[in-house]
């Protein structure tokens, strides 16, 4: 199968293209491609190119797209997280490495009462996403959103229209909590919210209710956040799966 690259700039009709200076030196240099070999090439918003190499050059490599398409984004499955990152780098980037390989469309970073990390490395998390959307072989990137403030995000308008809402958090005494599972209505957006490893504050828990999130447990279990991330997001596609 021919090789996978991500350009930011593909354009939309078949014609020459110049890769960016890291997929020219990994095809020339890595692969050690020549020219009339072929490529697949994606934008990470949806274009999917078969391409021909023109000029082989380690710098800057010419090809021929043979043809541009564009593929679902799967508007009806639409599943964003809100999580406040832990304070292992590792960890982070291994979640949102597999959130992108299990499709997310939305990732929002947030700073909570008792969070572990306040310093956020967008440009390095989004080259993790990359690879695993080229590792994965998808045609869309998921938004990785600007860190932002707990009761910030709480505030942004853009990110509290999906259908369902919900908050998992590990406080006990609230009875009206249930199944995240058992609450999933079919072909509905949904938004997950998961606080940090020390959980949401009870006035952060209380904030929520308000903002209309509905508590919700993931199990009997007490997981990590980056687990109760990924958990989420592949219950939500298992889900939509089964209603289609």
């Amino acid at each position: 199968m021919a090789p996978y690259f991500f350009q930011r700039n593909l354009p939309e009709n078949p014609g020459t293209f110049v890769l960016d200076e890291e997929a020219s030196r990994h095809c020339i240099q890595v692969l050690r491609m020549s020219s009339g070999a072929v490529l697949r090439l994606t934008d990470g918003r949806g274009l999917l190119a078969a391409a021909e190499i023109l000029e082989a050059h380690k710098k800057h490599c010419s090809v021929r797209l043979l043809s541009v398409v564009k593929t679902s984004t799967q508007k009806h499955r639409h599943f964003a997280l809100a999580i406040a990152f832990t304070k292992s780098k590792d960890r982070n980037e291994w979640l949102l490495e597999k959130l992108t390989e299990c499709g997310i469309q939305e990732i929002y970073p947030i700073i909570t009462e008792h969070s572990e990390r306040d310093k956020f490395n967008h440009e390095r998390y989004e080259k993790v996403m990359i690879s695993a959307l080229i590792q994965s072989q998808q045609t869309v990137l998921p938004v990785l959103h600007p860190v932002s403030k707990f009761a910030d995000f709480l505030k942004d308008p853009d990110a509290l229209t999906a259908g369902q809402k919900f908050v998992a958090h590990c406080m006990e005494g609230d009875v009206g909590k249930q199944s995240f599972m058992g609450r999933l209505q079919p072909e509905q957006s949904c938004l997950m919210l998961i606080g940090p490893e020390g959980d949401f504050s009870p006035t952060e828990v209380s904030r929520c209710l308000q903002s209309g999130f509905i508590p919700v447990h993931l199990g009997e279990n007490r997981l990590r956040t980056e687990t109760a991330g990924l958990y989420t997001c592949m219950v939500y596609n298992a889900f939509q799966d089964a209603q289609s």
